[in-house]
């Protein structure tokens, strides 16, 4: 089994070894050990939550409860059927269904992750025997009520998701065999939104504003946006039919199309005048190459500074945030995280290479800017690299690492915290920029020479701030790139906003492993 992380961390190999135990179990009637029969015979559910608990206790960045994990998992059945209960009384737990006590099991000890992952499947067996409801319930079902409620007990950050659901997740990390198409629904239509450059459907000239009516012959009326992708959605090398209808023209049209590897851009650049704009979408698989390889052409133009527009950024790969952040350091520290497993705590510094040799840089944030986002903006702040304005971030500040299931499905679970170059722990506060654009734009603040002039007249914000000296807010409008370009036209402005903080550069001796960028993937 390997760990993919998202948020912080490295990619690490974790071994999970699957071996069924006897739980003690006295029932009323024989259900109850008919089903721990059941279980030391090989269940594809216990084989999950095997898996799942241990990996929660191994990896999750705080010590857990194994017994609480599991109790808060299965009265997450209650959610198929109200009527069950289950709760701890004295050194046991009781099913109860309907008032009724239909099996007692013995407690394993407080410490043991597998025999409480066996009871909770044992559990699982004994509910659906004794309740129809559970037992018309289809095992993934199952699963998803039972991790999803233990999982909630942890932080809002970590989550189960199902094999469905991984699908898609995984798509958006690592890439996906598909032909180029996004679309909308509008009125039973399947309508092209946008295609992506060089895919297989830019090369075949589909084009914004076809409808597809069928793929692979399959009448799409009626389709969910779900089920509409699936099918767009296949292995590489693979081929599909489209059969399209575009605007002023009688017949229908055929593509033959042959999918092949896609990662969504996060990347968009443009300059103006010596100013290079990058706006930075979230961090795949392809976000620092793209925009090192875009740095590199010699066909940007940056001699007045760069704006790295981080607005709405969700975040994404950890090892992404560290390569974007590196593109723009010479040197010295970029992020820290800590946790409690071993390999969560790392130190990762920046090589001697800065890609845009030094221009000024205005980094943009508001309230949508999380994760992957808020380590760039923030080691870029600390080193005193860039001006950082907007308004706060939205808050993450942990990492969250990836285990696949046997079933197909992944938790995310939180592993470790970020710590910045000066030190902070990113958590619920975000990152505070020095120029602070709250309330920017309202209406209200007048014309957009006045606005402009009133956020540069704002005093810096002290690094001991909090969110309420800048409240988050989702910008989506022009204004605050406004106000970056006339701080990099200002090289006394610059210089004003620009709050290096003493030491964040050094490289303490420590104890942690040290991790330096060694290119882009």
């Amino acid at each position: 089994m390997r760990d993919h992380p998202v948020m912080l961390g490295r990619a690490h190999a974790v071994l999970v070894l699957f071996a069924l135990v006897t739980v003690g179990c006295s029932a009323i009637g024989d259900r109850g050990e008919d089903s721990a029969r059941g279980l030391s015979g090989g269940d594809p559910v216990a084989a999950v939550l095997r898996a799942a608990y241990t990996t929660i206790s191994d990896r999750y960045v705080d010590p857990i409860d194994p017994a609480a994990l599991v109790l808060s998992g299965l009265n997450g059945l209650s959610a198929i059927d109200p009527a069950v209960h289950v709760v701890a009384h004295g050194a046991a737990i009781e099913i109860e269904i309907n008032g009724t006590v239909a099996a007692r099991m013995a407690m394993p000890e407080p410490d043991d992750v597998r025999g409480w992952s066996d009871l909770s499947a044992t559990s699982i067996a004994v509910v659906r025997e004794a309740s129809p409801l559970v037992a018309t319930t289809p095992q993934d079902r199952i699963l998803d009520v039972v991790l999803a409620q233990s999982i909630a007990s942890l932080d809002r950050f970590s989550r189960y998701a199902t094999a469905n659901e991984a699908v898609g997740h995984r798509a958006r990390r690592q890439g996906y065999g598909g032909v180029g198409i996004r679309f909308r629904q509008d009125g039973g239509h399947v309508v092209v939104t946008d295609v992506m450059d060089d895919s297989p459907a830019a090369r075949a000239d589909v084009r914004v504003g076809d409808r597809i009516t069928h793929i692979d012959g399959a009448d799409l009326n009626g389709e969910t946006a779900h089920r509409v992708a699936l099918r767009l959605r296949g292995p590489v090398g693979s081929r599909l039919r489209l059969t399209m209808a575009r605007d002023g023209l009688s017949t229908v049209l055929q593509f033959e199309l042959e999918r092949m590897h896609l990662i969504t851009p996060t990347v968009r650049l443009r300059d103006d005048d010596g100013i290079l704009y990058v706006a930075v979408s979230g961090f795949n698989q392809d976000t620092a190459r793209s925009l090192a390889l875009a740095l590199g052409s010699g066909l940007a133009d940056y001699s007045r500074g760069v704006v790295l527009d981080l607005r709405g950024n969700p975040g994404g790969l950890l090892h992404q945030s560290i390569l974007v952040a590196d593109l723009f350091l010479a040197g010295g520290r970029i992020v820290m995280t800590q946790g409690r497993h071993p390999d969560s705590r790392q130190l990762y510094l920046a090589d001697d290479h800065d890609a845009v040799a030094g221009a000024p840089m205005v980094v943009v944030l508001d309230g949508g800017s999380a994760s992957a986002a808020e380590i760039v903006a923030a080691a870029l702040k600390d080193r005193g690299r860039a001006v950082v304005l907007g308004t706060s971030s939205y808050g993450k500040g942990t990492v969250q690492t990836v285990a696949p299931l046997p079933n197909d499905g992944e938790l995310v679970l939180t592993w470790s915290r970020l710590i910045s170059p000066s030190g902070r722990i990113i958590g619920t506060d975000g990152v505070i920029p020095t120029l602070c654009t709250s309330g920017i734009e309202k209406p209200s603040r007048g014309d957009p020479q006045q606005v402009l002039r009133n956020a540069t007249r704002r005093p810096p914000i002290p690094a001991e701030a909090s969110p309420r000296d800048c409240p988050a807010e989702h910008h989506a409008k022009d204004t605050d790139l406004r106000v970056a370009r006339a701080v990099l036209a200002d090289p006394g402005l610059y210089r004003r906003f620009v709050v290096p903080v003493a030491g964040a550069a050094a490289v303490a001796e420590m104890t942690l492993p040290v991790e330096r960028p060694v290119g882009t993937p």
